[in-house]
């Protein structure tokens, strides 16, 4: 019989290639994030470019302006550069990076709940393989538990024909009970009547079955083939095809 370990090695070993499937996509996970993250970056990278790019033209439309004014509106540069940095370059570069933090804060719970997700899948896993080999241990006790359960009533009854057929001192050879031996003169219901007086036959006074002690080896003494006892009759003993009928009438 298998042991417990020995069942959960056989189904762990079926279900490796999915366990290692979702191994390898827990591992990929770091990789991934990290390349995620560095994309989101470099995306706001080249919109922080811009606002630079920005920044720097509306300098130069400035300066130029202030120029084509004459010396008198030089100052007015500096206070257009200072305007444009505190209304407009600044909250926008102060945004962006607001979007850009919580652009990555949101992928990177993406990944976390992604391996979070994973993870459970493959604990899932685990326990469902071994509760199958639990059970496969289970069935397998409770398959040699009625394997027992059978042998030994198989031994009750054998030990039961025993009291109806007194002690056998060799196969084939027995003695009955005058009160079993009564009943079986008597035709009982269920057993054709050629059976039981074949049976009676060769069983003889002293129970000595000899050669007939099975009932494919009576039928020739019925004079019909082995059909006629409503069984299957290869190899199966006189004795306990008549005693079952037996306890088929009284309940015994």
């Amino acid at each position: 019989m298998a042991t417990l370990q020995e069942y959960l090695s056989q189904v762990t070993k079926d279900y490796e290639p999915t366990r290692q499937s979702i191994q390898n996509q827990i591992d990929a996970i770091p990789g991934q994030q990290q390349t995620a993250v560095a994309d989101i970056n470099r995306q706001f990278g080249l919109q922080q470019d811009e606002l630079n790019r920005q920044q720097a033209t509306a300098y130069d439309r400035y300066s130029k302006s202030a120029a084509a004014r004459g010396g008198a509106f030089s100052g007015m540069a500096n206070i257009q550069n200072k305007n444009y940095n505190e209304n407009t370059f600044r909250p926008a570069v102060t945004q962006l990076q607001t979007n850009q933090q919580s652009t990555v804060n949101q992928a990177n719970e993406t990944y976390a709940n992604r391996r979070f997700s994973l993870e459970n899948t493959l604990n899932s896993l685990i326990n469902e393989q071994q509760q199958i080999a639990r059970n496969m241990y289970q069935a397998d006790q409770d398959r040699q538990a009625q394997e027992r359960a059978a042998r030994a009533a198989a031994a009750a009854q054998s030990a039961a024909l025993g009291s109806y057929f007194g002690p056998a001192t060799q196969p084939g050879v027995g003695q009955m009970t005058p009160d079993f031996r009564q009943w079986l003169a008597a035709s009982p219901s269920g057993i054709d009547p050629r059976v039981a007086q074949a049976a009676l036959q060769v069983m003889g006074k002293d129970g000595k079955a000899g050669n007939y002690w099975t009932l494919d080896a009576l039928a020739p003494q019925v004079g019909k083939g082995p059909s006629v006892y409503g069984v299957n009759a290869t190899g199966r003993q006189i004795g306990d095809y008549l005693y079952n009928m037996y306890r088929q009438q009284f309940g015994v």
